[in-house]
């Protein structure tokens, strides 16, 4: 049997005979007006189909950007309200008000979206009801890093509007002392934000010159790869420590090691490394 005979007589449907393509043709039931029977015909195949009003009309969309919005406004609000300093001047405008402030202070990309996880709500809500202290701050760091783009760099450490303009300053001074050597300091503290405290970026600084053994320089490694401080840090591979005396200054493992170093250490080193 080359093709399927098909015949509907009541609802005037011509006969059709030896088809040799699949065709679908859609039949109108004047009696039931929820149903609309669907009849495809194909070669060798009958097919009844059935679909009701419902399935046509298309379900609204969620909107989960503004529902995790709100969520994140509440959250903020319920936490600053509950602060003395700023209890009674947090309110849900306020709050919408700051975010939107810093929307247009950060333009993106990324858009400014405060993160719950890395800051707590109550750290927001002291950022958001300030938001002249906050553009003074950005101006700050905008002009010690021209080039760094500073929507991304708050959306990995938003921490940093937390700090007083003098603290702000003394790290930027900082972390440029420590990157002399740097051919683009805007770049690499746009990829890893968190070497934007002194601190952190002298222990990477030391850690590195430890792992290639003091043959290369620790910043031009940050700089080729500077994915090597997360990989470091999914292993769990643990950095030097770097100490802070009571007038600020820093003190790690291998500024002074020359210096320090007994004299089995100086062996290896010149025997081994080629260091003198």
């Amino acid at each position: 049997m080359n093709g399927v005979h098909l015949h509907v007589s009541n609802i005037g449907v011509p006969r059709f005979s030896s088809l040799r393509k699949p065709h679908l043709f859609s039949l109108k039931n004047a009696a039931c007006k929820n149903k609309i029977p669907s009849v495809c015909i194909r070669t060798r195949d009958v097919i009844l189909c059935e679909a009701t009003s419902s399935d046509r009309e298309a379900s609204p969309a969620h909107d989960f950007v503004t529902r995790h919005r709100i969520r994140i406004i509440d959250e903020i609000v319920n936490a600053g309200q509950k602060l003395p300093s700023v209890g009674s001047r947090c309110s849900l405008e306020q709050i919408q008000d700051g975010i939107q402030q810093m929307q247009s202070l950060l333009p993106g990309p990324p858009t400014f979206v405060p993160n719950m996880d890395l800051m707590k709500g109550s750290d927001w809500a002291i950022v958001l009801l300030d938001p002249q202290a906050t553009a003074s701050k950005l101006v700050q760091l905008k002009m010690h890093f021209p080039g760094m783009n500073l929507s991304k760099v708050i959306a990995a450490r938003p921490t940093l509007l937390l700090r007083s303009s003098i603290e702000l300053e003394k790290d930027a001074l900082g972390v440029k002392k420590l990157l002399t050597t740097a051919k683009n300091i805007d770049v690499l503290l746009e990829t890893v934000p968190a070497l934007m405290s002194p601190k952190t970026l002298l222990s990477a600084i030391v850690t590195v010159n430890k792992w290639y053994h003091l043959k290369r320089d620790p910043v031009e490694v940050l700089e080729q790869d500077p994915d090597i401080i997360r990989r470091a840090q999914d292993m769990d591979t643990p950095f030097e420590p770097v100490y802070e005396d009571g007038e600020g200054n820093y003190e790690a493992p291998q500024l002074n090691y020359r210096e320090k170093r007994t004299d089995w250490q100086a062996y290896i080193d010149k025997k081994y490394y080629g260091q003198e």
